[in-house]
């Protein structure tokens, strides 16, 4: 049973629970029209900066491969001008083996350190476990699982099957509007959030630091989904786009689906690093004496 609070302020409360459905009812109330306006006339400019994003990330995507194609293929023609063609193919060769294997170093070693993650984890749960709930929910429900049927992207299922890979659905305009979907959200939670009595009971402070990570690092992982769930839709379950205006052939097709998918999977990447694995660096290390 709930233990009797008393008062809190101004105001009387039978219980805890009493408390906290008073405060959550007094911070609605006191949420203006005008705020909630305010709150949806920033949409316009989450979906600019969303579009950004995705320009950015296609745009260094693009400028290093390019770079990468066009070193790759004047050291080949430097090479095969001094006759040492296959030599330097060879020194290519050995360069990629090396770098595959720091990579496997590097997993290595974190796949050492994740006892001490998980004691860590376990010890303070705070610390990581709203942007793994929140990374795992969201590529969930970006991806549709990793056979990458269902998720946001196979909503449009649901008016048909003529319906299905539409615009809004499998390019950058879905990723564009679930990363603002997530962002409102989080914004008129904190609205509330500011609305609550100046002695409100702590649990809330709590509450809206944890719903906040939580909602970020999905929002990361929804960008995660649809990177992958496009990416597959444009290489393995090859189908056209329906709607566009247009007619065009299918490689155009799989070349929208993939571009959209592979700025959807940049940005979730590089928001992963920064949210998830950033939020793992910050667990203190334990000494393996």
């Amino acid at each position: 049973m709930d233990a009797i609070v008393g008062t809190a302020g101004s105001f009387k409360y039978e219980s805890r629970s009493d408390r906290l459905k008073r405060e959550l009812q007094y911070a609605l109330r006191s949420v203006s029209r005008e705020e909630l306006a305010s709150c949806f006339r920033a949409v316009p400019q989450d979906v600019l900066r969303a579009f950004k994003r995705r320009g950015v990330a296609l745009y260094q995507i693009g400028k290093r491969g390019a770079q990468t194609i066009a070193s790759e293929v004047s050291e080949m023609i430097q090479a095969g001008k001094r006759g040492k063609g296959r030599e330097h193919l060879q020194a290519r060769y050995a360069h990629f083996k090396e770098s595959a294997s720091r990579k496997a170093q590097d997993l290595r070693h974190a796949l050492r350190r994740t006892p001490q993650l998980l004691q860590a984890v376990r010890s303070d749960p705070s610390a990581v476990l709203p942007e793994v709930v929140g990374s795992v929910l969201g590529f969930a429900i970006g991806s549709g699982g990793l056979d990458a049927n269902g998720g946001i992207p196979d909503l449009d299922l649901m008016f048909g099957i003529g319906a299905h890979r539409s615009l809004l659905t499998h390019t950058i305009l879905v990723g564009v509007g679930a990363e603002c979907v997530g962002i409102s959200l989080a914004r008129l939670i904190h609205l509330v959030y500011d609305k609550l009595p100046p002695d409100h009971d702590p649990v809330w402070d709590s509450l809206h630091e944890q719903t906040q990570r939580t909602i970020t690092a999905a929002r990361v992982g929804t960008a995660l989904g649809l990177g992958f769930h496009l990416l597959a839709d444009g290489t393995v379950q090859v189908g056209a786009l329906h709607g566009l205006p247009v007619e065009l052939p299918m490689e155009a097709h799989q070349t929208i689906i993939t571009t959209s998918g592979a700025a959807e999977a940049a940005v979730g990447v590089k928001g992963f690093k920064r949210r998830v694995v950033g939020a793992f660096k910050r667990i203190p290390r334990r000494n393996s004496n």
